[in-house]
This record gives structure tokens, sequence and C-alpha cells, in this order.
């Protein structure tokens, strides 16, 4: 199992989302085998959107998952990017 996560926080009411999946979609096919992505519903997961301090969507978070949370975000993207905008380190 990976060490590094990409959390894809969306909700379902998001338009905004809807136009970042293809792109969360296309990094997890990319980097299938160098990192696990997990897709959260913000509505669903609002304890995982509090501790990583979600407060817009779409974001996409990479994490170390070795690491303590404060300590262990990578990088984000906060709103509609490309796959090339998702940064690893």
């Amino acid at each position: 199992m990976s060490k590094t996560a990409i959390m894809y926080f969306t909700a379902t009411w998001c338009g905004a989302c809807e136009v970042m999946l293809p792109v969360a979609e296309k990094v997890a096919v990319k980097h299938k085998k160098e990192l696990e992505v997990v897709d959260i519903t913000t509505g669903d997961g609002q304890q995982s959107a509090t501790l990583y301090g979600v407060t817009a969507i779409p974001q996409l978070i990479c994490v170390n998952k070795d690491l303590p949370k404060d300590e262990g975000v990578l990088s984000r993207l906060i709103g509609v990017g490309k796959v090339s905008d998702v940064k690893f380190a």
C-alpha cells in the first residue's frame, strides 16, 4: 500500500466538483501504482473535511499517510485545475 494519498473533497450539489472529477480520475489512473485516491463527499466526510481544514470544494489534498496530519499535507489544489496542477510534494 502506498504511503501517499490524494483526497478528493467533493459534494453532490457542487457544479465545479463535476468539472474537476475527470481530473481526479486521470490522476488516479496515471499514478495508480504510486498513490491511493480517496473520494470524500463533504456531507458524509465532514470529520475529514474539518480535520484537513477544507473550507472550499472541490479540493485535492496530497498527504503522506505516515506523518501526522499537521506535517503530512504535501500539497493542495483548491478549485478546478488540470492534471499538471496536482503536486505530490
